[in-house]
């Protein structure tokens, strides 16, 4: 059974409505229960009318449900209407009681299932009769999911209808917030110092009508408004409006935000859906507060190490060096919704091959270590939403230096307990440094005996790069200069690129989680 499918149970009595999902008192403050027997409808509320729930008796036998819908849909508008202008927002859920019978097994007894939808959320009267639609298509197609396996399942009698509905308060834009000092820094965003709730109009217009002058003073776009017809929308804007008003002003809304209280964690909130737009706006939320983001990529660039220019993906937050790659990404990228990995494989007859003989040689010395720590209650401290109750005070070290090598130096294992273990651990590095240092920079010469000259004589293969050896390619002996050993032939190129390494990596046992 897929995700999508509603749970499926054996009938063995008259199917009821769907458990509810918020707690309903019998006799309670606040707790209406009324019964329409014209309709068929017990509704019942709570919270003063912040959660409601009716449900509608239908026992339609053998129906066909796309026309049910259609027969529905007056009595379902009429119930959004009513609650929206009691709740000035809510978000709905529809849920269909409904038994099968398989085709495949006549004589079993029919199953009971509930087709319930996501949750649709309406802050303006106008947008009932899309989310209405959206609604009935997920029905249908959580219908579609189980008739079109091959269960021979159909529809014998939709039972109850079951709408669910909850006060809804949507994130909106409001007056000017302050910046995060890094975003701030940026010098890429332009916060309009409006003492209203326009401040999405304002952002839009900064951009529309870009000054140089005081860009964040909202006297130079108040004229503006009424040009544009900024002046007819709801204020605060929410999310949900975005999609009219960029049909409005033929004008593609991309909205971004932030998570931490620095404004680094930023992500893609709204990214407008392409079309034939005039023009392309970036703005930033955050704090209920809209802002213009004129230079987007300034506003990103430092989630990326690289100086050069670079292009970004506005969905994903991709970083691409080449504009080619990004040309790739993006078909995949701009279907909103997150690809599969795809694949693409080689020709036939293709080898993969790694040149960069460079890394190729293994690191002659390698330090692991760990430490232990004691937990120190702490005082009382918070730094904003964090609460700190205990320190993490290191008591002991050990560490133990691995090589390559056998025949090269061998180091004991070494391990300090006491209240210095850090700085002990650190002298100690900067002793073995220079005493591992010595062994790497005394090159030895090769050892080059009667075998290892037979072997050399026999080789097509370079031990390095595993390509033949060509007429005009010069043959050279490779040797550790760590050992003096003999390694094998190679050519001139490789045996010059495979340099000896002198960095000496130190592993620390979840350094990055909690020591």
């Amino acid at each position: 059974m897929s995700q999508d499918e509603p749970p499926m149970k054996k009938q063995k009595e008259e199917p009821t409505p769907p458990a509810q999902p918020f707690q309903m008192a019998e006799n309670g403050e606040g707790i209406a229960v009324v019964a329409e027997e014209d309709l068929s409808v017990d509704s019942h509320s709570a919270f003063r009318k912040r959660l409601q729930r009716f449900d509608i008796k239908l026992e339609n036998k053998a129906p066909d449900l796309k026309k049910f819908l259609e027969e529905f849909h007056k009595e379902f508008e009429k119930i959004l209407k009513e609650s929206f202008k009691e709740n000035k927002g809510i978000k709905v859920y529809l849920v269909l009681t409904v038994s099968y019978l398989s085709t495949e097994f006549p004589d079993r007894v029919a199953w009971t299932f509930y087709l319930g939808t996501s949750g649709y959320s309406i802050t303006e009267e106008g947008q009932i009769p899309d989310r209405a639609q959206k609604i009935y298509l997920e029905i249908e197609r959580r219908n579609d999911n189980l008739v079109s396996r091959k269960t021979g399942l159909v529809i014998e009698t939709l039972h109850w209808a079951t709408i669910f509905i909850s006060k809804y308060i949507p994130m909106a834009g409001r007056c000017i917030v302050k910046l995060p000092k890094f975003l701030d820094a940026k010098k890429a965003i332009i916060n309009i110092k409006n003492t209203d709730n326009r401040c999405f109009g304002y952002a839009i217009l900064a951009h529309l009508h870009p000054t140089k002058k005081n860009p964040s003073y909202p006297i130079w776009y108040n004229k503006f408004f009424k040009q544009h017809g900024l002046d007819k929308i709801t204020y605060p804007v929410t999310i949900d409006q975005i999609p009219e008003i960029e049909k409005k002003l033929n004008l593609r809304i991309n909205v971004f935000s932030f998570f931490d209280d620095e404004g680094k964690g930023r992500f893609p909130k709204y990214i407008g859906e392409e079309g034939n737009y005039n023009d392309e706006v970036n703005l930033l939320y955050w704090n209920e507060h809209y802002a213009l983001i004129r230079q987007f990529s300034r506003f990103i660039a430092d989630i990326h190490w690289s100086h050069r220019k670079k292009e970004f993906c506005k969905k994903c937050f991709g970083v691409f060096n080449r504009k080619s790659d990004y040309d790739l990404h993006y078909p995949l990228c701009k279907s909103g919704e997150i690809p599969d990995p795809i694949f693409i494989f080689p020709a036939q007859g293709d080898v993969l091959t790694f040149r960069d003989v460079r890394r190729m040689d293994t690191i002659p010395f390698v330090i692991y270590a760990d430490f232990e720590c004691l937990l120190i209650n702490s005082k009382d401290e918070d730094i904003q939403n964090t609460s700190f109750y205990s320190h993490h005070i290191p008591c002991s070290v050990a560490f133990k230096i691995i090589t390559r090598d056998p025949s090269l130096k061998q180091f004991k294992l070494e391990i300090f307990t006491g209240q210095n273990s850090v700085e002990w651990f650190l002298q100690r590095l900067v002793d073995i440094e220079k005493e591992i240092m010595e062994i790497l920079y005394d090159d030895k010469r090769m050892i080059f005996t009667e075998n290892d000259n037979l072997l050399f004589q026999e080789a097509t293969r370079c031990f390095i790069c595993k390509r033949e050896f060509l007429e005009q390619e010069t043959k050279v002996r490779d040797h550790d200069h760590l050992t003096g050993k003999f390694r094998g032939a190679a050519h001139m190129k490789c045996n010059l690129f495979l340099r000896k390494s002198t960095k000496i990596p130190v592993f620390l046992h979840n350094f990055r989680g909690i020591n």
